[in-house]
C-alpha cells in the first residue's frame, strides 16, 4: 500500500508556522543524485530551502460523502462514482494533511 500511495516520490516539505507546504521532485530533473542531496543537507535539513512554484492544491479540510446510489444513468457516472471511491482510499493511504499546501515545483533552490 505504501509503494502504492507514494509511488517511490522524492519529497521535500517546509513547515510554516501552520502550514505545512510539500512539494514533489522529479528525480531526473535534480542536478544531483538524491543520496548526495540526502547526505547534504540530510533528511531533515538545517538550511533553509526556496521553493519557487505554483499551488496545486491547498486547504480541501473535509471529504466528499460517500454516494450509497447503487444505479447510474450511465457508464460516465458509475466511473465517477469508481473514481470517488478510489480517491476516498489513496486519501487514507497518502492524502494531504488539513493544514498542508501542495506545491508544484518550478526551480527548488538553496540561497546562498
Amino acid at each position: 500500500m505504501i509503494k502504492y500511495g507514494f509511488s517511490d516520490q522524492f519529497e521535500i516539505q517546509q513547515n510554516g508556522s501552520e502550514v505545512l507546504f510539500t512539494s514533489c521532485l522529479k528525480r531526473e530533473c535534480l542536478r544531483e543524485n538524491e543520496d548526495l542531496l540526502v547526505k547534504k543537507y540530510s533528511r531533515k535539513t538545517e538550511k533553509e530551502i526556496v521553493v519557487f512554484g505554483l499551488i496545486s492544491q491547498a486547504f480541501s479540510g473535509s471529504k466528499p460523502e460517500m454516494d450509497d446510489k447503487k444505479d447510474y444513468p450511465n457508464m460516465k457516472a458509475a466511473l465517477m462514482n469508481i473514481v470517488d471511491h478510489l480517491t476516498n482510499i489513496e486519501g487514507s493511504i497518502s492524502g494531504k494533511q488539513d493544514n498542508e499546501v501542495v506545491i508544484d515545483p518550478i526551480a527548488v533552490y538553496v540561497e546562498v
